[in-house]
């Protein structure tokens, strides 16, 4: 999920949203925002580095707020994109909406360290002991699954595969939690549902090698969470 972050954040400055430009205050610094594109960008995910607060003098990154133009809060989270050995947090994000060459202001400033509700989250991710070791994985657009090893010797449905399946979603909460407490999920209730057998096919992003005028693909995918689920997908 992290690298799903940086690549938001990358792609929002290839497509010129162009940032940060500060103005200094004693306890607070003004971030202005300009989409240069003739068309709208929603949910952009703007990226403010320990430099650029620094004259907030607040090491740390937690307890950065930002608010809009009309004094409203907006949802932001620091989040350690350098892996370093202390998780130590270096960046600010936040997400905005822009119309066709908008430009937007932000105020941002250092107060009490930041609470999240359930609510506030768009990315989440677990394990699935409801089946064996199966890993899935949301945010507020779409879901995935991909199976674990001890499915291939389950009596009840044996599978060996490394596909990446999908769950598609009609809404924006986090929908794995109450979908596996159901086990209904092949159902659509109105939030969606896991509509498509992935099985052994590659799914939507399972990878393989021609080679032999065949297809050699892993027997499962092993997971390794490297990081915590962030706040915005």
């Amino acid at each position: 999920m992290m690298t799903m972050i940086k690549k938001r954040i990358l792609l929002l400055v290839a497509l010129t949203l162009a940032l940060p430009t500060l103005c200094f205050a004693f306890s607070e610094i003004t971030v202005k925002a300009v989409n240069k594109l003739p068309l709208a960008r929603t949910s952009q995910t703007i990226e403010l580095s320990a430099k650029d607060l620094a004259s907030l003098a607040e090491k740390d990154l937690a307890k950065i707020h930002v608010k809009d133009s009309t004094g409203k809060e907006l949802l932001c989270q620091a989040v350690d994109t350098d892996y370093d050995d202390f998780h130590k947090p270096d960046v600010v994000i936040f997400q905005a909406d822009f119309a066709a060459n908008q430009t937007k202001t932000f105020v941002v400033s250092a107060g009490k360290k930041q609470e999240y509700a359930k609510e506030d989250f768009k990315a989440y991710g677990r394990f699935v002991r409801e089946r064996f070791d199966d890993f899935a994985w949301e945010n507020d657009l779409i879901a995935h699954r991909t199976y674990g090893k001890a499915l291939i010797t389950w009596k009840g449905e044996p599978l060996t595969s490394s596909s990446i399946d999908i769950w598609s979603k009609r809404t924006s909460k986090l929908v794995i939690n109450d979908w596996y407490m159901v086990d209904n999920y092949h159902a659509d209730r109105g939030e969606g549902a896991d509509d498509y057998s992935a099985g052994s096919s590659r799914g939507v992003g399972g990878s393989g090698i021609w080679a032999n005028e065949q297809l050699v693909v892993l027997r499962t995918l092993l997971i390794r969470v490297c990081s915590p689920m962030v706040l915005s997908a």
